[in-house]
């Protein structure tokens, strides 16, 4: 998909990010560390973070943690040689990676985050979410007296609040109990989050660790992974190739859905503004649309057709049974996080991105 720092209207979006109302000088000379960097929402961070020292002098030190040489290597060519930027390559769940490092913030959002996966790497999900959780917390505690972790934010998700009936057209709360069957395979991701979530606040009760979680909806932006079997990525694969877009379902279910720009909005708000040991909604009220609205709202803008294909099996074992997953993003708001960008909107600004 490209060199997106390339791109005028890539390039515009970082730009926008690093003027948002926040205390950015706390970052001022900052170590950072991003888990899951070659995803979706952690390589997008990467850039973030590396323009902000273009555009603001931060010094900001940033350690991009990944699986794949490979991948994170032609993905971030662009910083290997700079000194603020460091390549780390290797699993969250070995405590080894950690030793004789420093950091101030630290953003983990490594694991699976997509069907095909639940079902076939139900193991390796639940272990990057559980394992891969403790092990940053344990690193934080053991910095506590000489470096202390300033925040930690955790990338959760809006499934978490699992199978029960929705009845508030607002969307779940952060106070709302989700329920989750934890005999189906599929449950590796959302009850992964959960527990994460519980080690997270346990942490925080007991060690004073300022862990925050950011209950994500469906984020949707140009720096998805190719592999990734999402439905919204399988069509934006298909519309750039300029092939109609495949639905695998009638497409009922209805999502709270955020583009990828304001997502790290939120996230930069969580780092700075974030109250510990508290989990925040993120969604954009304004783009909340069933699955075939989303696909119908993607042909429009790349100019593609919609045509009906019955899934794999394996794949069709990772969708979520959640059939109104509407998140209230209240309490974000309430740190002064405003999404801009409605659905049309992001599907604009990817086709700009990566036509």
């Amino acid at each position: 998909m490209g060199n997106w720092l390339e791109n005028q209207y890539y390039r515009k979006e970082l730009e926008e990010l690093c003027k948002l109302e926040i205390p950015y000088a706390n970052l001022q000379n900052q170590n950072i560390l991003i888990t899951g960097a070659n995803g979706l929402i952690g390589s997008y961070l990467v850039d973030v973070f590396m323009k902000m020292n273009t555009v603001m002098n931060l010094d900001l030190h940033v350690t991009a943690l990944t699986r794949s040489k490979e991948k994170a290597q032609k993905r971030f060519a662009d910083y290997l040689d700079i000194e603020n930027f460091d390549l780390l390559i290797g699993d969250v769940c070995h405590r080894e990676i950690y030793k004789n490092r420093r950091w101030d913030y630290i953003i983990h959002g490594a694991g699976n985050a997509h069907p095909k996966a639940f079902s076939i790497q139900p193991v390796e999900t639940m272990k990057a979410n559980l394992l891969g959780t403790m092990n940053i917390l344990d690193y934080a505690v053991s910095q506590e007296v000489t470096n202390c972790v300033k925040k930690m934010i955790l990338l959760s998700t809006g499934e978490i609040y699992g199978h029960a009936e929705l009845t508030d057209d607002k969307g779940w709360k952060e106070s709302d109990i989700g329920m989750v069957d934890s005999m189906e395979v599929r449950s590796c991701y959302p009850e992964g989050k959960r527990a994460a979530e519980t080690l997270c606040q346990s942490y925080y009760q007991e060690y004073g660790i300022r862990a925050v979680a950011a209950r994500l909806c469906y984020i949707y932006g140009a720096t998805i992974q190719s592999e990734n079997t999402r439905a919204d990525a399988q069509f934006l694969r298909n519309a750039l190739r300029g092939e109609a877009i495949v639905m695998k379902s009638e497409g009922k279910q209805v999502r709270s859905y955020c583009y990828l720009q304001d997502a790290a909005a939120a996230i930069l708000f969580l780092l700075l503004e974030g109250k510990s040991g508290e989990a925040y909604n993120v969604a954009n009220a304004d783009s909340v649309a069933s699955i075939k609205e989303y696909a119908e709202c993607m042909a429009k803008t790349f100019g593609v057709k919609i045509r009906m294909e019955l899934p794999e099996h394996a794949e069709q074992k990772g969708y979520s049974k959640m059939q109104r997953e509407i998140l209230d993003a209240a309490k974000m708001r309430e740190l002064g996080w405003r999404p801009g960008n409605t659905l049309p909107d992001g599907m604009k600004k990817i086709k700009g991105i990566l036509s």
